[in-house]
């Protein structure tokens, strides 16, 4: 359809499926599904890559958590002259390795595996809103060429009824000023048609830039979800947990992994080394192995101030992850106030038997039941009231996919 519609607005514009394997994205007689542009988004941004190549870095950062600190390999010479003027040298190779033998290592290590987890919720994060934001912008698209439709079939009554009014004219049955006034209406439906066009290609331009897709064909989805319901509505539940609030909680475990590490630098640290040494003197040379062992003594930095400044973020972090629970219910909450409201709305606004009813009403105006006036009226009313319909649909759409984002991950993500 919106090949039809670029051509009519005189655009040319390419419009579905280049860049992207047929296999992949072989579309249905239908038309042009939401599935099937979520697929060409993540294929088009080599999405599976990308969180794999995240992930491996992730896992870089773990291993180097737990890694030992370096040994260190030293080697001395110590020549020796004594009073008597005997000489002694000695020689020593030793190798030393230090530990940290209680704890401090493990709750590093635990912390990195934390800040993992974070890294890899922010990830889930991005990905879910770029989704958000790509099925948000087809259903805008799917609104736009419908109200397109729409409009396109008022300027084409409006086109047949100038026509009329020219022949009715002709024969000198109507007047100029009634005929003046329905090429002026058809004038401005002719414009709003375009602007509807231009607003659908620039869209479906967004779209290409985001999918690799080239949109041509006709969009096969509704405007409103069909799953959703006031029952559905009734028995959504706010959410409790979800990726922000998840994230936040594994910060505030890793802040606390760091404040038991910091904590466990209070106990000293152990350095093990051992080593060879070779004597020179008169009597000849001699060599044995030789054993160290080091104690630090935590005298003044024992970790004190850094696991001073970890209780604050710890507690600041469970403030703010309750503020946030508490934020998003609320948003919840509304969202399915609004939607219950949009739903009830549409129930009462069902356009029905549009076509008859504009029909019935230019009968009544080459009758002379109505004037050119009240016809006028009539149609834009009518198209007012159409297009209108699907920008509450569209809002419903939009408010269920904010919905969704705020309950659990996309789907995609759960591959």
């Amino acid at each position: 359809m919106l090949k039809q519609l670029v051509r009519s607005a005189t655009f040319v514009c390419a419009l579905l499926i280049t860049g992207v394997p047929t296999a992949a994205l072989a579309q249905t007689e239908r038309g042009l599904t939401e599935q099937q542009v979520v697929q060409a988004f993540l294929q088009q941004h080599r999405v599976d890559q990308w969180l794999a190549e995240q992930r491996q870095a992730i896992q870089a950062q773990r291993d180097g958590a737990a890694l030992l600190a370096n040994p260190e390999l030293e080697l001395s010479y110590e020549p020796m002259s004594y009073a008597d003027g005997s000489e002694e040298n000695e020689l020593a190779l030793w190798l030393t390795q230090s530990f940290e033998a209680w704890g401090a290592r493990g709750y590093r290590q635990q912390a990195a595996d934390l800040q993992a987890q974070v890294a890899t919720t922010q990830l889930h994060i991005t990905l879910r809103d770029q989704l958000a934001e790509v099925r948000t912008k087809f259903y805008h698209l799917v609104m736009l060429t419908q109200q397109y439709q729409q409009q396109q079939r008022f300027t084409q009554q409006l086109t047949e009824l100038v026509a009329q009014s020219q022949q009715q004219l002709e024969l000198e049955e109507q007047s100029r000023l009634d005929h003046f006034r329905l090429q002026q209406t058809l004038s401005s439906a002719q414009l709003k048609t375009a602007e509807l066009a231009r607003e659908a290609v620039a869209l479906s331009h967004e779209l290409e830039a985001l999918t690799g897709l080239n949109i041509e064909q006709q969009l096969a989805a509704p405007l409103l979800p069909q799953e959703l319901s006031p029952e559905t509505l009734n028995q959504l539940r706010a959410p409790t947990h979800n990726l922000e609030l998840a994230m936040l909680q594994q910060l505030r475990e890793r802040l606390a992994a760091e404040q038991q590490a910091a904590e466990a630098r209070v106990f000293p640290e152990v350095t093990v080394g051992l080593g060879m040494r070779r004597i020179e003197d008169a009597q000849g040379q001699h060599s044995e192995a030789a054993a160290s062992l080091g104690v630090e003594l935590p005298l003044f930095q024992r970790g004190q101030y850094e696991a001073a400044r970890l209780v604050p973020l710890q507690t600041a972090l469970s403030i703010e992850f309750e503020r946030l629970q508490c934020a998003q219910q609320q948003q919840f909450a509304s969202l399915k106030k609004r939607l219950r409201a949009t739903l009830q709305s549409l129930q009462q606004s069902q356009l029905h038997n549009t076509e008859q009813m504009l029909a019935t009403a230019r009968q009544a105006y080459w009758l002379g039941e109505i004037s050119v006036t009240e016809l006028i009226d009539i149609q834009r009313t009518q198209q007012t009231l159409s297009a209108d319909l699907l920008n509450h649909q569209f809002n419903a759409r939009v408010d269920w996919i904010h919905l969704q984002q705020l309950s659990y991950q996309p789907e995609e993500l759960k591959r």
